[in-house]
């Protein structure tokens, strides 16, 4: 992407076409790169590098007002800040992104689950219950206007907003959703992470059977989703199987996995699997 801008770049200046309006649009070419870029490092767990690029690109796109660019980068702070145990700043972050997808007609409607996505887990680690549902009942009311799916993502965060307030009973029929939707549209790479509550659940109510056959379903998965996910899906799966077997051996494992992801700064993971390694 970036050599094609280059090569657009200087064939224009060569040509002496190169104006006002083409810098516009090549400078923000350049930032839509730099964010794609970002995007991968953020998933990769790389919030502490990323986080000051980010924001010297929105710093960069609210200047140029570039609306799309800083849709992205304050969706991109919002999943940073989360990843990154400070809840209540990359509520803010999700929230404007959130606000320019839906005030924007249908410019936008492309990004509208990957804004929602960042939105609802901003919004789940921050406790915020009644926006994660008004968010939902929103959620409901645009895509029936449009040929997007959900799939089970939506599903998953009323299930995890609903184990938060202790709700176990509310949230196994949502968890449920949420593992057959996933099964056909999972664009966040999020069913090992059901796959591995819904398991770890069943263990701990006895359900041995039901937790093994979850459990299967997990270990046939090629690893997915950001680094997070994918840390406090493993961390779910040792819970699980602790609660099933009893071995103390993968309550060790459970705390190991804490302290890397700790060391990797990964802060929300890390507040999640010491919490499963002291249920």
């Amino acid at each position: 992407w970036e050599a094609a801008i280059s090569r657009i770049e200087a064939a224009a200046a060569a040509a002496g076409t190169l104006d006002a309006g083409l810098r516009i649009d090549i400078d923000s070419s350049r930032r839509g790169a730099a964010l794609l870029g970002a995007l991968i490092e953020v998933a990769e767990g790389n919030y502490r590098s990323t986080g000051v690029l980010v924001e010297g690109l929105l710093e960069e796109a609210r200047a140029a007002e570039d609306t799309e660019a800083v849709m992205v980068a304050t969706a991109l702070m919002g999943e940073i800040h989360a990843g990154s145990g400070r809840s209540e700043t990359a509520v803010h972050f999700t929230r404007e992104a959130l606000a320019i997808v839906t005030h924007s007609d249908h410019r936008f409607l492309t990004y509208y689950q990957f804004v929602l996505h960042r939105h609802l887990s901003a919004l789940l680690w921050a406790g915020y219950w009644d926006e994660v549902s008004s968010s939902v009942h929103q959620d409901f009311a645009i895509t029936s206007r449009s040929a997007l799916q959900v799939g089970g993502t939506v599903d998953m965060c009323m299930a995890v907003m609903e184990l938060r307030r202790g709700n176990v009973a509310a949230a196994l029929p949502k968890l449920t959703a949420a593992i057959e939707g996933m099964r056909t549209h999972d664009p966040d790479g999020s069913l090992s992470l059901a796959l591995s509550i819904a398991a770890q659940l069943a263990a701990a109510a006895g359900d041995t059977g039901r937790a093994d056959e979850l459990l299967a379903d997990w270990d046939s998965l090629e690893p997915r989703g950001t680094a997070g996910t994918r840390v406090i899906a493993r961390g779910n799966r040792l819970a699980a199987e602790y609660a099933r077997t009893g071995d103390p051996k993968a309550l060790t494992a459970l705390r190991e996995a804490a302290e890397q992801a700790e060391e990797h700064g990964l802060v929300a993971a890390e507040f999640e699997l010491r919490c499963l390694s002291m249920a």
